[in-house]
């Protein structure tokens, strides 16, 4: 069994969990106009998935994968047209493992719910005596829909993504979408904080007000050096002034000069499959049944979504001069692990891992608690 423990993201990873996402058989009985890109979808995303883990096994990692249960599309569909509900797409595979759950301390903490082949393999990975469950995992698999447990998105859910963990300092995200570019301090919201704060009261919690997934937007990768988008006011304004950060604000899908809006448009921007713009079936399709697979992928910075082996090591998708420049400076090695449909799955390396372990104290950074405008979190009777 796996004994959780994580301080911070540059103490050396020795066990992870990787995604994985359906094999072919998931896509049995759709027409071919539709099976064979998506099979080649599954194929190459396979393969560097099978890249990344011996990557990670050549550095020393444990890597354990989710547990696929038997699964159709076309099953699944046919059950939504006998008996629609208001959750009719397609669950997406147990591929973005880091969404709903992360390690704080020597806990896994499931913060929110995803496919159930994640939980369940953690489950049978990790002593229950670490596990610690959410309400909002319990509210949601109690519900007389089992398939809405395995939706990642929904009314009153946190990711754990919006939480970052820097040793004995954790940042949280206050604000939760409402509505599509619309966020704000939901009471769900407040009550989430709460409930860290309350279950874990030896840490400190201070808020950020950046809206949706942290890991997107900003990572520390060393003691004072940190990766971010630019604009992030939050964030900037709780840090001191003596961090080293490299901004990196341009999407890399931007960089295809050969991608016209005109040729990505039927998705509406939210996801791209080579070769396959004016596939109109497979467009309608993703769009009416995998929808909760996709993400907004045009605005996406996957420079951005890495993942730190050590304080030495750190696994990028691609070669950016100006990251590896920065790198460089604070000798911090890049490897480079391809992942060629993050336009597809819109998560980058960090999304479809999961830190399980890492080897390293727990340690009092004063990159917050000296910020002039850092404000400690506590309940809400206290603030």
């Amino acid at each position: 069994m796996i004994k959780p423990r994580f301080y911070s993201k540059w103490h050396k990873l020795t066990d992870v969990m990787l995604g994985t996402t359906y094999p072919h058989e998931y896509y049995d009985g759709l027409d071919d106009n539709i099976r064979d890109p998506l099979l080649q979808l599954t194929d190459e995303t396979l393969q560097d998935l099978e890249h990344f883990e011996n990557v990670l096994k050549q550095f020393g990692c444990n890597v354990i994968r989710p547990d696929v249960s038997k699964a159709s599309i076309s099953e699944w569909i046919e059950q939504n047209q006998i008996m629609p509900t208001h959750f009719s797409q397609s669950v997406r595979p147990p591929l973005q493992v880091r969404d709903a759950q992360l390690v704080i301390g020597d806990k896994l903490v499931f913060v929110s719910t995803d496919n159930k082949d994640i939980r369940t393999t953690l489950l049978n990975h990790v002593d229950s005596k670490n596990i610690m469950m959410h309400p909002n995992v319990m509210r949601k698999t109690n519900l007389s829909n089992p398939m809405h447990s395995q939706s990642p998105y929904g009314e009153g859910s946190i990711s754990a993504t919006e939480l970052t963990v820097l040793g004995k300092t954790i940042l949280i995200e206050s604000l939760e979408q409402v509505q599509k570019g619309s966020w704000t301090k939901s009471e769900q919201r407040l009550k989430d904080i709460d409930w860290f704060i309350n279950k874990m009261p030896e840490y400190d919690w201070y808020p950020i007000q950046e809206g949706g997934h942290t890991d997107a937007q900003w990572h520390m990768i060393k003691p004072g050096v940190a990766l971010s988008l630019p604009g992030l006011e939050s964030i900037d304004e709780l840090l001191t002034s003596d961090i080293d950060v490299c901004y990196l604000n341009e999407t890399d899908f931007s960089m295809h000069d050969n991608i016209t809006k005109s040729k990505w448009s039927m998705a509406e921007g939210k996801w791209w499959l080579p070769g396959e713009e004016s596939n109109s079936d497979l467009v309608t399709f993703i769009n009416k049944w995998m929808s909760q697979w996709t993400g907004e992928m045009q605005e996406t910075v996957f420079d951005l979504n890495i993942l730190v082996l050590d304080d030495r090591h750190i696994c990028i998708n691609k070669t950016n001069k100006k990251l590896e420049d920065f790198l460089k400076k604070h000798n911090m090695e890049p490897i480079i692990v391809p992942w060629r449909h993050r336009y597809f799955w819109d998560g980058g390396l960090h999304c479809i891992t999961l830190d399980l372990r890492r080897e390293g104290p727990i340690e009092d950074y004063s990159y917050i608690k000296n910020s002039s405008a850092s404000q400690k979190l506590t309940m809400r009777e206290n603030r």
